[in-house]
C-alpha cells in the first residue's frame, strides 16, 4: 500500500471510528441507527476529501511535516457546520450550532492526531 492510500485508509477509519464513538455516547450503537450514523459519515467523508483535496492537505509537504498539522484543525472550522446542515436536512432534523462546535472539536482533534501519529510512523520506516 502506498502513503497516500494508507493515509486516506487511515482519515477514513478515524471517521468511522469517530462517528460510532459519537453514537455510542449517546447509546445509540445498535442496527436501528445505522440509517443515522451514514447520515453523519458521508457529509463527513464528502466534506473532509473535498476539502483536503482542494487545500492541498495531500501534499507530500504537508503530509510529511508536523508544522503544518493546524490546517488538518482549521479544516474543521468549515466541515463541521456543512455537516451539521446536512444532517439537519437529510434527517428533516434541527440543525444545532452546539453539535458543529462538537463535531469540530471531536474530528479536528481525531484526525489531528491520526495525521501526526503517520508522520511519526512515516519517518521512523524511512530511519
Amino acid at each position: 500500500m502506498n502513503k497516500k492510500t494508507t493515509l486516506i485508509v487511515g482519515d477514513i477509519v478515524v471517521i468511522i471510528i469517530l462517528t460510532i464513538i459519537g453514537f455510542a455516547t449517546h447509546g445509540e450503537v445498535s442496527l436501528s441507527f445505522t440509517k443515522r450514523m451514514s447520515v453523519v459519515f458521508f457529509p463527513v467523508i464528502f466534506a473532509w476529501f473535498s476539502y483536503a483535496w482542494l487545500n492541498g492537505l495531500f501534499s507530500q509537504s504537508v503530509v510529511r511535516s508536523p508544522k503544518y498539522l493546524w490546517r488538518v484543525a482549521l479544516a474543521f472550522i468549515y466541515i463541521a457546520p456543512l455537516t451539521v446542515i446536512l444532517r439537519g436536512i437529510l434527517l428533516n432534523a434541527a440543525v444545532w450550532p452546539m453539535l458543529a462546535f462538537v463535531f469540530c472539536l471531536v474530528y479536528a482533534a481525531g484526525l489531528t492526531l491520526w495525521r501526526f501519529a503517520y508522520i511519526y510512523l512515516a519517518k521512523r520506516i524511512q530511519s
